[in-house]
């Protein structure tokens, strides 16, 4: 080993302090580099929360790494890093320190010029120290209880291999290869170095190769020369090699607290810069082996020599920010511990968030490390549908994307089984989820609130109507000119002012094809009201009344809504009309556009996934004038939908068939009794046949029964010749009959880690039906150029959940002109 090797601590100055108590407390001094101590109020301090808290601290929090990851990250502590072993290469610790006690294992001494070894606590891996004393004096002891710290630090249960390289009063460090290699072949997980300086050779490059064969992670202080010089001293020069690649960590310092707890990077930090080196090859970027942690004014254990009485200081250095990030190492590693050094890395670079440029940065690389990811899933996570070993289970994909409404909502709402489900993400790694939150509590396919109110704040619609010669006769073609701005503020993207984009809505062509026979195009359009003469939609004396009323629309022909049309009307006679038609909706979805509603739908949890749903419709009507005062509508479809079932959506892993084919018939009659009064009445029943994906959740499945039913009156010349009032009451397409049977993994061996399948057969039907009942009232004056509308609407057991209610107000005036 040549040369001496600083360590990277900033600067410190003793505290001022005063008595309180019989207590001696450093009072913080401002500034970087400043540092204060406590005493252990009694000699079995072990059970004192340390570090001052609240505004002595200047970011609203205590300053050990334990309350940053808490407060910034909301880390619940729940993981502790039992059973990993951290390898901490340094002056060596204070054995006798209560923060770490039960958990040191017998260490190690480098005996050189600037560290004799020369008492037994050294030999294991001691520094009797007592702080403050000469520079960096205890610095061992400090950044030790960053990493696994009782109260202090990130990962309290595992053990702490100490092995000494440093001499405890002088800032100097020999031995640093050999105590890396020690620590490794002893059992250490994980090796922290918080040592940085400006030498490397050959030889240094073999050793951490022989750290990374012995299965070990290196995480590495960048170092404290300021951001004007890119990382590449001692060890992090090592970084990018061939046998170190993927197994070392090189880590910058932050600001404890910002938003979000992602501190911008300190002065006095390394950074990657724009360093590449070429191996095999192939270029490799030393921004992507680097991530940030807090590293400025760090409270945490410092030593006291023999006295078992605990003592703490701030410190601050990319010393501070690398046990930080050991710590969540020890911790990712405690919760799997099947994981390699390798994969530990992966997934901290790939949890990290990215608070700098986008992408991997000069500055900041990976990002600022962020615990509670770091123990969440990463990558292409799975519910696990078989037993065995996690790496070897197989099961539906699409965790992170799990989304479901409509019918099927009910069954995982009801679920058990999924209440308790594993999941596997990509690395293998287990973890225990409650998939019953993904049946959301709005569709916004029929949510009045959303769709009434908030969508028309932001939407204008302009209708047209034109007829012109084609080349069969006449055609007459109508529809909505849709504008929908986006306001810039609630966009969520980048420009200076709201955006408008420009559709055409409802857009329906007729044109005759011979006598008697009329072909009919659809563009975008809902089927309601255009393909059932006797639906509520149809008829003028219902206009303005109700917002929704699906139940006397025709639900099962509108499981299309929003698609392409064509069809044909064959008139049977005066009185007898049968119409024909396909129709298909098709997912749109752009990459590169946000949602309209980015901002509000992250207001309200839930993002708008409709879109997805694909349908195709076969659908068939009869529709029979049978007086003047009076007509029937019969209605057949066939209607094969994917990525939802019965209108609903379904996506992630809970998207549970290839396809939902429903056979449907609805019944509806219009009767006017005179003076005003019309009444509509509809009834519809399907049975739905779901095709299985066979590695879904779902592994066997009834027909499922549906219908939706219900009765809108109307009354026009209520108090005058031109004001309407409409009342319906309807229950919307639901399932009453049919089960699921599911089977996914909802235990884990403890004593091998396979996992353990649970099965559970489960209903689609509600036992509380929705209750729809909608009441709405319209005037008009100065013949119709000023509307005034008014509408409620409540539901009773919304989606079937019983006790939940949801009430919608509108009120609306419009002026034609």
């Amino acid at each position: 080993m040549l040369g001496q090797i600083s360590l990277d601590a900033g600067s410190f100055f003793a505290p001022t302090q005063m008595d309180v108590n019989g207590a001696v407390y450093g009072v913080r001094a401002r500034g970087r580099g400043t540092i204060g101590i406590v005493h252990g109020l009694n000699n079995t301090s072990s059970s004192v929360t340390p570090g001052p808290c609240g505004a002595d601290t200047g970011v609203g929090w205590c300053d050990t790494p334990h309350d940053i990851a808490k407060n910034a990250f909301g880390w619940d502590f729940s993981a502790k890093g039992k059973g990993v072993i951290i390898g901490i290469i340094d002056t060596g610790i204070d054995l006798n320190h209560p923060e770490f006690a039960g958990r040191v294992l017998p260490g190690h001494c480098i005996k050189s010029s600037v560290n004799a070894c020369a008492n037994r606590d050294n030999r294991l891996g001691g520094d009797l120290a007592v702080f403050p004393g000469a520079a960096d004096s205890t610095h061992g002891t400090h950044v030790t209880g960053i990493a696994a710290g009782t109260h202090t630090g990130l990962a309290p249960k595992a053990d702490i291999l100490p092995v000494k390289v440093c001499g405890s009063n002088v800032d100097s460090c020999i031995g640093i290869d050999q105590g890396m290699i020690w620590a490794a072949n002893h059992g250490a997980n994980i090796v922290s170095v918080s040592i940085g300086g400006p030498i490397l050779d050959a030889s240094d490059t073999a050793a951490f190769r022989k750290v990374a064969s012995a299965g070990a992670l290196m995480v590495v202080a960048a170092g404290n020369s300021g951001t004007k010089y890119p990382a590449g001293g001692f060890l992090s020069g090592a970084a990018l090699a061939d046998g170190v690649r993927g197994s070392m960590i090189v880590v910058g310092a932050t600001q404890a607290g910002g938003k979000n707890g992602h501190g911008e990077a300190v002065s006095f930090t390394q950074v990657p810069g724009n360093r590449c080196e070429i191996h095999g090859g192939h270029s490799y970027c030393l921004k992507n082996y680097f991530v940030t942690a807090p590293g400025s004014d760090i409270w945490s254990t410092v030593g006291n020599g023999k006295n078992p009485a605990a003592m703490y200081g701030y410190l601050s250095g990319t010393s501070m920010a690398t046990p930080y990030v050991s710590g969540v190492a020890a911790l990712v590693k405690g919760q799997s511990p099947q994981l390699t050094a390798q994969q530990v890395a992966a997934i901290i670079f790939d949890t990290s968030d990215d608070i700098g440029a986008k992408g991997p940065d000069a500055i900041y690389g990976m990002g600022a490390v962020d615990v509670t990811r770091a123990l969440s899933p990463v990558g292409e996570t799975k519910v696990a549908t078989r037993g065995g070993n996690p790496l070897n289970t197989s099961g539906p994909s699409g965790l992170q994307k799990t989304f479901v409404t409509g019918p099927l909502a009910v069954a995982v709402r009801n679920s058990s089984l999924l209440k308790h489900a594993y999941v596997v993400d990509s690395f293998g790694r287990t973890f225990q989820t409650d998939l019953t939150v993904a049946a959301q509590q709005h569709d916004y396919r029929n949510d009045y609130l959303f769709n009434n109110l908030m969508g028309a704040q932001f939407s204008t619609y302009s209708p047209f109507a034109f007829a012109g010669a084609g080349p069969f006769g006449n055609f007459v073609a109508s529809g909505y000119a849709v504008g929908e701005t986006t306001p810039r503020l609630l966009s969520g993207e980048h420009f200076d002012s709201g955006r408008t984009r420009y559709n055409v809505q409802d857009l329906s062509i007729t044109t005759p094809l011979t006598d008697g026979v009329d072909l009919n195009i659809g563009y975008n359009m809902n089927i309601s009201g255009r393909f059932n003469d006797y639906d509520a939609a149809s008829s003028p004396a219902y206009d303005g009344l109700f917002m929704s009323a699906s139940a006397v629309n025709s639900p099962y022909l509108s499981l299309t809504d929003g698609g392409a049309f064509l069809g044909t009307t064959v008139a049977l006679g005066d009185n007898l009309h049968l119409r024909l038609g396909e129709s298909s909706l098709t997912p749109v979805r752009n990459d590169f556009i946000v949602p309209t509603y980015s901002l509000l739908s992250q207001i309200e949890g839930n993002p708008l996934y409709y879109d997805q749903r694909a349908a195709m419709a076969s659908m068939a009507g009869l529709s029979w004038d049978f007086a003047k005062w009076g007509g029937l509508g019969l209605t057949a479809s066939q209607t094969s939908e994917q990525d939802g079932i019965l209108g609903g959506l379904n996506s992630g892993s809970l998207n549970i068939a290839n396809s939902a084919n429903t056979s449907a018939v609805g019944l509806s009659a219009r009767v006017g009794f005179g003076d005003g009064w019309v009444t509509t009445a509809s009834y519809n029943e399907g049975i739905t046949q779901l095709d299985l994906r066979s590695t879904g959740l779902a592994t066997s499945a009834d027909t499922l029964h549906s219908r939706a039913y219900g009765v809108a009156i109307a009354k026009h010349g209520l108090f005058d010749t031109d004001d309407s009032l409409g009342l319906a009451v309807t229950r919307p397409l639901q399932v009453y009959s049919g089960n699921l049977g599911l089977t996914a993994a909802d235990a884990l061996n403890p004593d091998t880690g396979d996992l353990l399948m649970g099965h559970e057969r489960i209903s689609l039907a509600s036992s509380t039906p929705e209750t729809d009942l909608e009441l709405g009232y319209v005037t008009t004056f100065m013949d119709g150029a000023l509307a005034l509308q008014a509408n409620a609407a409540y539901q009773m057991n919304f989606q079937g959940q019983p006790g939940t209610n949801a009430m919608t107000v509108l009120s609306r005036a419009k002026i034609n002109f």
